[in-house]
């Protein structure tokens, strides 16, 4: 890699850019308000229709991932307290400033061992599948919207997380 010069999507000149090349199609009519997208074949440079694309299932691995809690704002114990999120895109978490949660949804603080584990309420089962953990009790439960403030500590970078509220189309509980 480049390391005087990498590439970082979310520093300002780079967002300056995309935002350019944004305009630049938009003054060339490339960009429209319509009622769904047109599929494009790049190959033979011809719309195809919605029926003709295929996407290939992947089987991605899946990183669950613990972020210490660092500010309760009072709920619960912050002692061995983690918020657990999940990724399939691990390379991202360096980058990672915020843990986004639904505030419709529920969130259960699971006791496992001497650890309290905080994730979506239908997920435990799921996960404590996936974790090969047998005993568990869910200790409380709490609307998504309860939590929005929560501070954890990165778990590997010097920097904290904090819990937002995102909506259905940004979360995956």
């Amino acid at each position: 890699g480049d390391w005087e010069n990498p590439y970082i999507t979310y520093q300002p000149q780079m967002e300056s850019k995309q935002v350019g090349v944004f305009a630049k199609m938009y003054q060339k009519g490339y960009i429209y308000k319509g009622l769904k997208p047109v599929y494009w074949c790049t190959d033979c440079e011809t719309a195809l229709a919605e029926a003709e694309i295929e996407y290939k299932d992947v089987n991605s691995n899946t990183a669950y991932v613990k972020f210490p809690v660092k500010n309760s704002k009072g709920l619960f114990d912050e002692k061995d307290t983690y918020v657990v999120i999940w990724t399939t895109t691990p390379w991202t978490l360096p980058g990672n400033l915020a843990i986004t949660i639904g505030p419709e949804y529920k969130y259960a603080i699971v006791n496992v061992g001497t650890e309290k584990l905080i994730m979506a309420s239908e997920l435990v089962e799921s996960v404590m599948k996936v974790a090969g953990i047998e005993e568990y009790k869910i200790e409380k439960e709490f609307e998504g919207s309860s939590l929005e403030g929560v501070i954890c500590k990165h778990p590997f970078m010097d920097r904290d997380s904090i819990v937002v509220l995102g909506s259905d189309d940004t979360i995956a509980v």
